[in-house]
């Protein structure tokens, strides 16, 4: 009995063997005008095999489906250092690849109904031992600030890093190192440029002396056919395209004048985020292969496979570009699209090959624990009627596990649950190893009348265990943080909800509390196990509609979890007043330990003016506002980040880094960058 591959390829056998008989590609022949009822039953056969195809099709995705939930009941990672065996089917062969994209593209025609958009965002992880193991953000023995992230021990790359001493910064394609050790005389000692370069740094990690460097570069690609396309002599085709890379380059800082690389991977694809546990390194990218369109044209025969597989250097190992081929390449049964994810580990303590790991399917958001990073996908399908309207549309969220370890990813499982995620803080991993992931469902995103939130816990194996539905009917997420066995989620549409969900019982969450306020908070931080910060906008409600009236910094008292209250606020600025904080946690410095909490702002009154606003914070006196500190209304002085090294905050724009005393915020030097 033959395979689904083989029967697939059967078909596009018969299809090619049609062509080639019938003259549809190559010259036109005298006894293709005098029997055109050869045409006639060649197209008959086709449409049979069409419905065939089809109709196989309907059964592939049903055992796809079973198969998928038996992938679903991955072990758990092994005690010993053997590699564990990926279960997932693999591409194999170009003609294999070939085929899984024409019948891609073939089952999009017969259905004309399926397509799929994918939300962007970041990564995110679980609070573990309640609020105050999360705050990888103040560690109490440090005089140096660190990057804000979700997870204890899991670093996330930032624009800028400090190890106290000296400041390590993205600006301008350049990664410029300064001298702190002296604030008054602060000073540019090193740059790392990549001007008139290919590459594009997008941030870095700091690892003792050793500082890696992750970005994006290309190459121009000019890719020549050799086809036969109904006319009388062949015809050349050429077509041009850019071959995105990432990159992760690690340098050598003993010497900060003159860092010395010592190591650079490049991958196909664009670089979409990383983390660093320990002194691993682990990073995402996918690979859009824009070449891909129209493949299902030509004969795989006329087909470069070089073209279509994954490229990498390991400078490591050679310098020389390898290719990863296509037994090596694992693929989802059901994918909906036909691009490269790419997961690469490696160590900074030894110079093993890095652990490169390609699926044929695309990934968008990641979430790391210590151990496991998941990969989320939101996807939007929908299919057509007669008049080409949007009929029966859903959303939905993939989501795939990896293990981690010691800078090797083994895949463990995967799942889906209905709508979409807000964002990296949707998602949580708790002690047991269950899975939590908050999403909002929606049959028409262009309103949010139908609109609808739920929460769903699934185990390790990513079974689902537990859930909670038909939560803010009306309204859709805005933000979620998880604290031990509690969530927090903010919905919004003309007031700001704040739900309590306890989640202590995993197959059974359940709302204990809600708090209605105006505004939404789209960030929020922990403060203690009784506190949490909302960061987010006033809004002002005229009628139906609701209008953004300035920021809002709220700290909530969930002392009683049945009965959350609002303890004090602060507004700041118009309605013409932004921060990144609102969509990037990175862009916060918060110290509980020294009672502060800072973040740049951007207000526009007759010009734009870019500031630092610092705040006191106490349960008692609540925000207290210290003062702020502005660098110009330029855009390259609009201030990106603030961190603190002993006893000066460093505030820092593209063209300037200013040094200012924490006492009294007064100025006490600055460099130009």
């Amino acid at each position: 009995m033959k395979s689904n591959k083989e029967f697939i390829q059967g078909i596009y056998d018969k299809y090619n063997e049609y062509e080639n008989n019938q003259g549809y590609v190559f010259k036109k022949s005298e006894n293709h005008k005098k029997h055109p009822q050869k045409n006639f039953l060649a197209l008959k056969l086709l449409a049979l095999a069409a419905v065939f195809v089809l109709a196989f099709s309907t059964v592939l995705i049903y055992q796809n489906y079973n198969k998928n939930q038996n992938l679903q009941m991955a072990q758990k990672p092994q005690d010993n250092n053997e590699a564990e065996e990926i279960s997932l089917a693999t591409v194999d062969s170009f003609e294999n690849f070939y085929n899984i994209i024409k019948n891609a593209n073939l089952d999009e025609e017969l259905n004309s109904a399926k397509s799929e958009s994918t939300l962007q965002e970041s990564i995110a992880d679980s609070m573990q031992n309640d609020t105050n193991s999360n705050r990888d953000s103040e560690e109490l023995d440090l005089n140096y600030s660190k990057t804000n992230t979700q997870v204890k021990g899991v670093d996330e790359a930032d624009i800028v890093k400090t190890d106290g001493n000296y400041i390590y910064y993205v600006a301008n394609e350049n990664i410029i190192i300064v001298d702190i050790r002296a604030p008054e005389g602060i000073k540019v000692v090193g740059k790392i440029s990549f001007e008139n370069t290919k590459i594009s740094p997008s941030e870095i990690y700091i690892n003792e002396n050793k500082l890696i460097v992750l970005g994006n570069t290309y190459e121009n690609i000019t890719v020549t056919y050799e086809i036969n396309a109904r006319a009388e002599e062949d015809i050349a085709s050429a077509a041009g395209y850019n071959k995105n890379k990432a990159v992760v380059i690690v340098y050598d800082i003993s010497s900060k004048e003159e860092p010395k690389e010592e190591r650079r991977i490049e991958i196909n694809g664009y670089y979409v985020s990383s983390r660093m546990i320990g002194n691993n390194i682990y990073f995402v990218s996918n690979y859009y292969l824009s070449n891909l369109i129209g493949i299902a044209r030509y004969p795989v025969q006329e087909l470069k496979q070089e073209d279509y597989m994954v490229s990498y250097t390991d400078s490591k190992v050679s310098s020389e570009e390898r290719y990863i081929d296509f037994n090596k390449v694992h693929y989802f049964e059901d994918i909906e699209d036909t691009n490269y994810l790419t997961i690469v580990g490696f160590s900074l303590d030894n110079d093993e090959q890095a652990d490169i790991q390609t699926f044929l399917g695309a990934g968008n958001e990641i979430y790391c624990s210590l151990e496991n990073m998941y990969i989320q996908k939101s996807k939007y399908t929908y299919q057509l009627d007669q008049n080409q309207r949007i009929t029966n549309s859903s959303t939905s969220t993939k989501i795939f596990k990896f293990n981690l370890n010691d800078g090797k990813i083994r895949f463990k499982a995967e799942a889906e649950v209905p709508g979409v995620i807000n964002n990296q803080f949707s998602m949580d991993e708790n002690e047991k190893g269950e899975f939590r992931i908050a999403t909002t469902i929606s049959d028409n995103w262009t309103t949010t009348d139908d609109t609808s939130n739920r929460l769903y816990v699934l185990d390790e194996d990513l079974k689902l265990i537990g859930k909670l539905e038909g939560l803010a009917k009306g309204e859709k997420i805005y933000s979620v943080r998880y604290m031990g066995d509690r969530a927090y989620i903010v919905t919004f549409k003309q007031v700001d909800p704040l739900f309590v969900i306890d989640l202590s019982d995993g197959k059974n969450p359940k709302v204990l509390g809600e708090l209605k306020i105006p505004g939404y908070s789209t960030y929020l931080h922990p403060y203690d196990e009784n506190h949490i910060i909302g960061f987010g906008y006033n809004t002002k409600e005229n009628g139906t509609t609701v209008t953004n009236e300035g920021l809002k910094m709220s700290m909530f008292d969930i002392t009683d979890f049945n009965n959350p209250k609002e303890l004090f606020k602060v507004d700041i600025g118009n309605s013409y007043t932004s921060s990144e904080l609102t969509y990037n946690h990175k862009a916060l410095l918060y110290s509980k330990d020294k009672n502060i909490i800072a973040f740049p702002i951007t207000t526009y009154n007759r010009k734009t003016i870019s500031s630092a606003r610092f705040y006191e914070i106490s349960l008692e006196n609540g925000f207290v506002l210290k003062g702020e500190v502005s660098h110009g209304s330029d855009y390259e002085n609009q201030i990106k980040r603030i961190i603190f090294a002993n006893d000066y905050y460093y505030t820092l724009s593209n063209g300037l880094i200013k040094v200012i005393r924490m006492n009294d915020l007064q100025e006490v030097g600055q460099v130009e960058i």
